[in-house]
């Protein structure tokens, strides 16, 4: 693991956060979404947070849901439902001390939700395409959560600075 001493002698290209409850917490419009959905079509809420939608609704068709249609309404729902979508404590000006255009956000959500909820919450950032938010949420929860970190996964995590570099991060 490493100590707060080695990473102040580090130096980094870039850095990349996750988006709820790192930068900000959609909590509450999440909850009420996805809430409402399940209720509306007869089943127990399912685990959601830290999934990409599609992924949820796959697991949800042995209740007779239909993946496709629920990841559609779901994510407009979510796109629609903003209320209560805040910063982090902090996380602006954590966010305004680093280099500009030095940071981006990689999540499980969509681009445009990602977007709108960045917005919501007063912050500016930039947001990967979604190959490349796959790829660093899948390090993030199959690897850095367990204390995993592999060199190809670095490598990996360099490519998508360099794609966003070129972008104009």
């Amino acid at each position: 693991m490493l100590s707060f001493r080695s990473i102040q002698s580090q130096s980094f290209d870039a850095f990349l956060f996750d988006m709820d409850g790192t930068i900000l917490d959609s909590s509450a419009a999440s909850e009420r979404v996805w809430g409402g959905w399940a209720r509306e079509n007869g089943i127990p809420t399912p685990p959601y947070h830290g999934r990409r939608v599609e992924d949820t609704m796959a697991d949800l068709t042995g209740f007779g849901i239909d993946p496709e249609k629920g990841a559609s309404e779901i994510t407009q729902r979510e796109l629609d439902d903003l209320a209560g979508v805040v910063a982090i404590p902090g996380a602006a000006e954590f966010l305004k001390m680093l280099p500009p255009r030095k940071w981006a956000v990689v999540t499980s959500a969509p681009k445009q939700l990602a977007l709108r909820r960045i917005a919501a919450a007063g912050l500016e950032v930039i947001v990967p395409e979604a190959d490349d938010r796959r790829v660093v949420h899948d390090i993030i929860y199959r690897e850095l959560v367990q204390g995993v970190i592999r060199d190809e996964s670095r490598d990996a995590c360099r490519e998508v600075i360099a794609r966003l570099v070129a972008r104009g991060a």
